[in-house]
């Protein structure tokens, strides 16, 4: 299981929005749940905004070379409206640099 924080849109940008979410390391996270508290998780992987789709493409291939060689292979991208699971699964296919991990 990966978990993948998406940049900031333009609007949040604008808006001034804040990133509540700290990256530990490669597997783990810590959310900041307001008056909740902070909350640790822990992953397979972590991407970060920071992280280009390539480099969470570089991370996910072999799933989609096991399902190319006929394997069985979900691919599922799980969050709230507007948490960034289109932009990883098929990014923005009119540039290079920006593609999403599907082929």
């Amino acid at each position: 299981v990966y978990a993948r924080c998406r940049p900031f849109n333009s609007l949040e940008k604008e808006e001034g929005g804040r990133q509540v979410v700290k990256f530990v390391d490669d597997t783990s996270l810590e959310l900041d749940a307001g008056a909740r508290g902070l909350r640790d998780f822990t992953y397979d992987g972590v991407f970060s905004p920071s992280q280009t789709q390539e480099e969470v493409y570089e991370d996910t291939s072999h799933l989609i070379t096991s399902a190319i060689d006929g394997y069985n292979v979900c691919l599922f991208a799980y969050g709230q409206t507007g948490s960034g699971k289109t932009w990883t699964m098929t990014g923005d296919i009119d540039s290079e640099t920006n593609q999403g991990i599907t082929p």
